[in-house]
């Protein structure tokens, strides 16, 4: 998994692990031109985090491994490493800013298979199999992911899917767990596009912009968690 995905996966591990109930709101951003190129931005709002991240880390020993841990967070630049390797890939730019409380990355991308394969380089999103699965001691099996984009003359298609192996005992044990946790939290996706969109398929969340060109997809995280999820669309532009 890219170094970038298991910082992300950390902080839900942290926050599993020393009972928090503030957690961090995920956003995916994409803009797409008529040809199929254009650009898309990654980031992970933390900053309710970090004031109870802080005050933790000022607990631990010497070691200082907590104080690591979250300024490895903000220096990661991972994920632009492993873009700067593909074709069709350009403007990378790592989006860390510890002031802001936001992690991430942008590019832009020639084509949508570019587009593609940039997802699977940088894991496309976050990791949530590990975090669902609390570590290795709640592992139920491995996780699949399928996230891809397609274009088909006037319609955008996105298959995103997370399918993991349902465990009804690791379930029950996590569901209270994760609603405290991620209350209020959401996933939120969103497309630009430069013609005026029709309408949108296979995904109830969706809402057209009142701009008429742009079209939001709002998640619960607590959906996320428990693989109620839907991220996947078909979006018809004029």
């Amino acid at each position: 998994m890219n170094r970038s995905y298991k910082t992300f996966t950390f902080i839900a591990l942290l926050f599993i692990s020393i009972g928090f109930s503030s957690c961090f709101d995920i956003f995916e951003e994409y803009h797409f031109n008529k040809d199929g190129s254009g650009s898309a931005k990654f980031t992970v709002d933390v900053s309710q985090m970090m004031t109870l991240m802080e005050s933790f880390s000022a607990s631990m020993d010497s070691t200082g491994e907590m104080t690591n841990s979250v300024d490895e967070m903000f220096s990661d630049n991972k994920a632009e490493k492993s873009l700067q390797q593909l074709p069709g890939i350009s403007d990378i730019k790592t989006l860390n800013d510890k002031a802001a409380g936001i992690v991430g990355f942008s590019y832009k991308f020639a084509n949508l298979e570019a587009l593609n394969n940039a997802l699977i380089a940088t894991d496309g999103n976050l990791d949530m199999s590990k975090m669902m699965e609390m570590g290795e001691e709640g592992a139920t099996g491995e996780s699949s992911t399928e996230n891809t984009f397609s274009k088909k003359g006037n319609k955008w298609t996105r298959v995103f899917e997370l399918n993991r192996p349902k465990n009804e005992e690791e379930e029950d044990e996590f569901q209270g767990m994760a609603e405290a946790m991620f209350a209020d939290h959401y996933y939120t996706i969103q497309y630009y596009f430069e013609q005026n969109v029709k309408k949108v398929k296979k995904n109830d969340n969706a809402q057209i912009g009142a701009d008429g060109k742009s079209v939001e997809i709002k998640t619960s995280m607590q959906d996320l968690i428990k693989g109620q999820a839907n991220f996947s669309s078909l979006i018809k532009v004029k």
